[in-house]
């Protein structure tokens, strides 16, 4: 078995065939940026979900999680249009639907489908 280098041996050693390089040879590579480690704690049964799925997908667990994180900040990023709205209707009382594509009809609470800009009170 070879006998380990010590640190001070290792840096002789590599400053001694620091000339030794070709550089003619040397095969350009794109640098990679380190990205920010970062440490969570999750249930146990969440993590193994992860897990399950990071292998039903063929990707590793920090994948998956970063696709996680990317889709939180995309939909982040997304306008929301939210509109509030408040109406009370009196569920004895039958109401009247509008809608511009169909005739006009009074049915009773329930049997329709409907927005609250289509409802108007039946007189």
């Amino acid at each position: 078995m070879a006998e380990r280098l010590s640190e001070k041996e290792r840096r002789e050693l590599a400053e001694a065939h620091k000339d030794d390089l070709d550089v003619e040879s040397a095969t350009p590579v794109t640098p990679k940026r380190l990205g920010q480690m970062i440490s969570l704690r999750l249930d146990p049964e969440v993590v193994i979900a992860l897990r399950d799925l990071a292998v039903e997908r063929g990707v590793s667990l920090s994948d998956l999680l970063r696709e996680g994180a990317a889709r939180v900040l995309a939909e982040a990023s997304q306008p929301m249009h939210m509109t509030q709205f408040r109406f009370t209707v009196d569920i004895g009382s039958p109401v009247q639907v509008v809608n511009p594509q169909t005739p006009t009809s009074s049915k009773p609470m329930g049997y329709s489908s409907f927005s609250s800009d289509q409802v108007t009170a039946a007189a």
